[in-house]
């Protein structure tokens, strides 16, 4: 049965009113069974741009992309949002400054082992049954560039490893580079910032050095402990003035779950029903 799809969560009974509960639920599995994509969010935007004018004025273009993301907070309280960082002249940053309604997916492969199969003989121990899940959140909501002064702003920029804060520095995000030889020359750029912040680095020396980044982080997010991480990036190169942080204040959001033995698949929706303070929503289920 569809209910059978949700017993983890006890099916439609123990289904939140608040989609932002569910949301952590399913998160804090994503962690545990993919923690490297766990907070990889598909961000989708449409660039509206001023195409020519016709006889009855203005004639804009449409521009769908789509990129990942990191997610770097999610606020389960009033309004629901997630924030992500990126360069405000980017192409997002860019797609976004026109247009604000974005959408944001997270997929995760779950695998769940339930000892339900009986062994070779009624005196064997029941055999682990290995079942094959994929998870899928899609948010629709609006994004807006936080204030450069804002906490979250600030706080993300310290958090962030001093290499990917040198690199944000010296490099221009989607930046055209007309030649190769630009693409060396900023790569000496980044090189010297480096140095000058304590790091004589190989390109070699620069991988290991992110593989490292991602190992902490994620072992500060399985301790708790992000006070720590942000005490630690205390110095370094100053933000730079094309740095932001997003927020999207989800307006709808898409559970969408499917058993990967059989062709089953399950959607429940939330929809805001009311205004973003009230934080009440409307739960629908959905054929696929």
């Amino acid at each position: 049965s569809q209910d059978k799809m949700w017993k983890r969560l006890g099916g439609d009974l123990a289904l939140p009113k608040r989609p932002q509960e569910l949301f952590v639920v399913w998160q804090r599995e994503a962690q545990h069974h993919c923690p490297a994509t766990a907070k990889f969010m598909t961000l989708a935007t449409a660039h509206t741009t001023t195409h020519g004018t016709g006889g009855s004025g203005v004639i804009q273009a449409v521009r769908p992309a789509a990129r990942t993301v990191v997610m770097r907070r999610f606020d389960d309280q009033a309004p629901a949002s997630f924030d992500f960082f990126t360069c405000t002249t980017s192409d997002k940053g860019q797609a976004i400054e026109s247009n604000s309604e974005v959408e944001a997916v997270f997929l995760w492969p779950i695998t769940l082992h339930n000892e339900t199969t009986a062994g070779p003989s009624v005196t064997s121990p029941k055999q682990p049954e290995t079942q094959h899940m994929i998870r899928q959140v899609r948010i629709h909501g609006n994004a807006s560039l936080l204030p450069r002064n804002h906490e979250q702003t600030r706080e993300c920029w310290k958090a962030l490893p001093l290499d990917w804060r040198c690199s944000l520095t010296v490099l221009n995000q989607g930046e055209r580079l007309a030649s190769s030889d630009l693409q060396q020359q900023q790569q000496n750029m980044l090189d010297t910032t480096l140095r000058q912040h304590g790091f004589a680095l190989s390109t070699k020396d620069v991988n290991k050095l992110q593989d490292d980044n991602n190992r902490e982080e994620q072992k500060r997010d399985e301790k708790g402990e992000k006070e720590e991480k942000a005490e630690e990036t205390e110095h370094g190169p100053e933000m730079p003035s094309n740095f932001g942080v997003y927020r999207i204040v989800a307006q709808s959001f898409d559970f969408y779950q499917q058993l990967g033995r059989y062709p089953i698949v399950d959607i429940i929706r939330y929809v805001r029903s009311s205004e973003v303070e009230a934080d009440q929503w409307e739960l629908l289920r959905v054929i696929p």
